[in-house]
């Protein structure tokens, strides 16, 4: 919470999603943890583990709402929980009753088709191993690849290795960074990350890591990444 709070930076579902509903709490909201699976729509039903926290809020005037701020590339609106499709600023999404749970279709934006959770509510506890698991796995993709994202009303800003993507309507940017001082700019520039804040070694670290990962997806015969 330290890191959200005062240092600038964000974390991925488990930690951001945590730190949104201590703060919806406080403001008198109730808030259920959901268990999800990011993926494909079968994901779930194929048994694929749990890979995500989203919350669901109950309002005294409405809802309930789906708020997932640990999304990297959703939208910034709560989502109303009920089938249908939704718009969100430029983006529109597809929710649909799937089983005991939903299906979020995601936008046509994003890199993922979109995330399945179920209906019971979960304790913090639920999440442990997976988070282990999810940080520290080298079969993880956040173990894999550098990744920080931004969701804004009209596009969505991804650094993925060295390569900073920016998708929305109408737009379809591709920039490979050249040197560590462009990856610092677009920390800060791009993502609120000041470089003092992670400091020299771990921005070393960092930069090394993205152009190996680069590499490594050019060797692949991918896309640059």
């Amino acid at each position: 919470m330290a890191r959200v709070l005062r240092g600038g930076r964000g974390g991925y579902c488990f930690e951001i999603n945590t730190v949104l509903l201590t703060l919806l709490e406080s403001c008198g909201f109730e808030v259920e943890r959901r268990a999800a699976v990011v993926g494909a729509r079968d994901a779930w039903a194929c048994g694929e583990p749990v890979n995500h926290l989203t919350l669901v809020v109950q309002t005294p005037d409405g809802g309930p709402f789906i708020a997932d701020a640990g999304l990297g590339e959703g939208v910034l609106d709560p989502l109303p929980l009920a089938a249908g499709r939704v718009f969100s600023d430029a983006f529109c999404l597809t929710i649909e009753r799937d089983g005991d749970g939903w299906w979020v279709g995601q936008h046509e934006f994003g890199s993922v088709p979109g995330f399945r959770f179920g209906d019971a509510r979960q304790p913090l506890s639920a999440f442990g191993a997976h988070h282990e698991r999810l940080s520290t796995s080298p079969e993880s993709s956040f173990v894999q690849t550098l990744v920080v994202q931004r969701p804004a009303a009209d596009r969505i800003v991804t650094l993925r290795a060295r390569t900073l993507f920016s998708d929305g309507p109408g737009r379809r940017e591709r920039t490979v960074l050249d040197g560590p001082q462009a990856f610092c700019a677009v920390l800060e520039d791009s993502f609120g990350i000041a470089p003092d804040v992670l400091g020299p070694a771990r921005l070393a670290r960092l930069w090394g890591n993205a152009c190996e990962q680069h590499r490594a997806h050019q060797l692949g015969g991918e896309d640059a990444a």
